[in-house]
This record gives C-alpha cells, sequence and structure tokens, in this order.
C-alpha cells in the first residue's frame, strides 16, 4: 500500500501546474502538496493516510502551505481520526 500512495505522490508532481509557489523536492511539504494536486478536498487526516505519515507531521505542514497560499479551505468539512469536523483543504 506504501508503494501504491508513493506512485500517487510522485503522478500528482507530474500533474501540478499552479502559479503559487509550489513545494520542490522530496520533503514532506512536497509530498502533501502533490496529494492535494489531485484536485479531491481531503482533510490533513486523509493526506496523512495517503502518504503514510502521523497526522502530528503532517498538519503543521497543511498549515505551512495555507499560509503560503498554496492550499485553501474548501468549505467542506470531513470528520479527522478522532471524530470532530475537519477542513477539507484543496490547492489555492
Amino acid at each position: 500500500m506504501i508503494a501504491d500512495n508513493l506512485s500517487l505522490v510522485a503522478q500528482a508532481e507530474e500533474d501540478t501546474m499552479h502559479p503559487v509557489r509550489v513545494p520542490q523536492g522530496q520533503g514532506l511539504q512536497a509530498k502533501v502538496y502533490a496529494v492535494l494536486a489531485h484536485g479531491q478536498p481531503m482533510t490533513a487526516d486523509e493526506v496523512a493516510d495517503v502518504i503514510g505519515e502521523s497526522i502530528l507531521n503532517v498538519r503543521p505542514r497543511v498549515s505551512e502551505l495555507a499560509k503560503k497560499g498554496a492550499v485553501k479551505d474548501s468549505g467542506h468539512r470531513g470528520r479527522n481520526a478522532s471524530g470532530h469536523s475537519a477542513a477539507k483543504w484543496v490547492l489555492a
């Protein structure tokens, strides 16, 4: 499953064409951006599941991307692992 998730990230990196400053390389911020590049609104928890990382590492990367203007709240909500309502993120 991890291999499938990594190929999803690699494909998203190839498909990304946006005028914002796109994170480069293999870092976690770049992986988060690549997953969201598929266009489907996702919570930070969902992104963490796709890339096989802890939500404790992914949530701050989503916040950093939001501060840069690279991602935004889609206006849709989902449930996180603890059952609370969480923003679903998309590329800005």
